[in-house]
């Protein structure tokens, strides 16, 4: 399963929040601001939170899934 994140969110800074956190498997953390079109793709089973927000917030969030066999 993949997932994407469109964001929306005009002169986002890093002040407001908000951000993407992403742990990797290998331990690593890399966060996302949700500035406005900035595009996410990663593997939605890797551990990920969304951080507080400071103001309103918005994304548009797909996930695809795949069949396993």
């Amino acid at each position: 399963r993949i997932t994407a994140v469109y964001y929306l969110n005009e002169n986002w800074s890093r002040e407001d929040g908000g951000a993407l956190r992403i742990y990797d498997e290998c331990g690593d953390i890399v966060e996302v601001s949700p500035a406005a079109g900035r595009v996410v793709v990663f593997d939605s089973f890797l551990e990920h939170e969304v951080l507080e927000a400071r103001r309103d917030r918005y994304a548009l969030t797909f996930w695809i899934f795949a069949e396993r066999r």
